[in-house]
C-alpha cells in the first residue's frame, strides 16, 4: 500500500495487483486496487489464485475501488469469469460493502474458445467487440460501458477499452479526457486502460 500527498505520484507494484491511495493532509480520501493481466483459466490453479490473493489484499487494505486493466481472463472463458465474481463475492459476501468496481476490455476477452477450439486462427477467432463485452457485463455484473468515466470521493476515473475501433473511437477518447482534465485542472486523473503509453515499455 503506497499512500502520498495530493501534490505526489502514485504507484506500487506486486504480482498482479498494485494498490495506491491519494490523500489529503496524510490522511487518505481514496484507496485504490488494481488488477491486470490475470489471464484466469481453468486449470491454473496457481495463476488463479494470485487474484483471491489481490483480493484479500484489498479488502484489508479497505479500498474504495477495484479497477482490473484488462485481460481478466486467459481468453473468453466463462469459467474465469464465475472464478473471478466468485472472488469478489467471497471477499464480499455483502454486496452493499462492495468497492466500486471497474473493468478494461482487452484482447484476450474477445478470443471465442469454442472457435479456437475448432482451429480457427488469427482475428476470425475473435467474437464481435460488443458481443463480447456484452456477455462479460452479464457473466461479472458489470454496470458500465466499454467507454466510461464516473467520479469516486472527488477522483475521477476514465475508462478505455484496448480497441478505439468502436463508439466513436479515437475523437471519442480525445473529448473524454479533455473534459476531464478542464473539469479537474489540478488532479488526480486515473486512466485506466490495457495500452501501455507510448514508448514505455517493449513492443
Amino acid at each position: 500500500m503506497v499512500e502520498v500527498s495530493r501534490s505526489g505520484f502514485i504507484c506500487g507494484v506486486g504480482a498482479a495487483f498494485l494498490a495506491n491511495a491519494f490523500c489529503a493532509d496524510e490522511k487518505p480520501y481514496l484507496r485504490a486496487g488494481f488488477l491486470t493481466d490475470t489471464h484466469i483459466r481453468p486449470g491454473a490453479d496457481e495463476i488463479n489464485e494470485r487474484t483471491r490473493l489481490a483480493f484479500g489484499i484489498f479488502r484489508r487494505q479497505c479500498v474504495d475501488v477495484i479497477g482490473h486493466c484488462g485481460d481478466l481472463a486467459d481468453l473468453h472463458y466463462p469459467e474465469a469469469y464465475a472464478y473471478y465474481r466468485q472472488c469478489i463475492d467471497q471477499t464480499y459476501p455483502d454486496a452493499d460493502s462492495r468497492p466500486r468496481l471497474l473493468y478494461v476490455y482487452a484482447n484476450h476477452d474477445l478470443i471465442d474458445v469454442a472457435k479456437m477450439r475448432a482451429g480457427v486462427s488469427g482475428l476470425a477467432r475473435q467474437m464481435p467487440y460488443v458481443e463480447g463485452f456484452r456477455d462479460m457485463q452479464r457473466r461479472l455484473g458489470i454496470d458500465h460501458w466499454l467507454f466510461h468515466r464516473e467520479v469516486v470521493n472527488g477522483v475521477p476515473f476514465i475508462v478505455f477499452p484496448q480497441s478505439f475501433e468502436i463508439d466513436g473511437g479515437a475523437d471519442r477518447v480525445e473529448r473524454m479526457l479533455a473534459e476531464t482534465v478542464a473539469e479537474f485542472p489540478t488532479g488526480p486523473i486515473v486512466v485506466m486502460a490495457h495500452n501501455a503509453p507510448a514508448k514505455t515499455v517493449y513492443q
